[in-house]
């Protein structure tokens, strides 16, 4: 079959690092398959009966030991999506350690999890502008981008390496 999508990512969710690493040995080895991605951003009620996405946030350290074991069992890259946590300090020191566990790349949504439907708020791209000087993998900007120009303003004050946009831009 022809690979029409290039450069795609996989992104998974769960809690269990054994579950989470088969699904990554299942498609790692499909030529279109560039990463798999640990979505730790999912704030929905489902999210959180399951224990995954943002809920799993509440525990860095169980966060860590996912990302390291699937680092050390996949042979493509891994990367994730967090959202911030309720500090700078403690959202800086997680991806520090997701870094250096091997993660590739952080994708940074710059609101808690508390912040989603009618809650939303104003996206904090500060804490994005702080993970970016903080560490040396390639940080996506994420949230607040409503049309092209958020985009680039995003970019421009982040300094981010990509800006990632769902909702805004439909």
């Amino acid at each position: 079959a022809e690979v029409v999508d290039r450069n795609l990512i996989v992104q998974l969710a769960g809690d269990d690092p054994d579950i989470l690493t088969k699904a990554g040995e299942i498609v790692q080895h499909d030529k279109s398959v560039e990463a798999v991605d640990l979505n730790l951003g999912c704030p929905q009620k489902i999210a959180k009966r399951g224990n995954y996405g943002a809920y799993l946030l509440q525990d860095t350290d169980t966060v860590v030991k996912l990302l390291d074991h699937m680092v050390s069992k996949l042979e493509i890259p891994v990367t994730a999506k967090i959202r911030r946590l309720s500090t700078d300090d403690e959202t800086i020191a997680l991806c520090q350690r997701m870094e250096k566990v091997g993660v590739s790349m952080i994708t940074v949504h710059g609101r808690t999890v508390e912040q989603s439907k009618l809650f939303t708020g104003p996206c904090d791209w500060g804490i994005i502008k702080q993970v970016k000087q903080a560490v040396s993998i390639p940080v996506i900007a994420n949230g607040g981008v409503q049309c092209r120009q958020d985009a680039l303003d995003c970019l421009e004050f982040t300094g981010a390496d990509a800006v990632m946009s769902s909702e805004g831009l439909l």
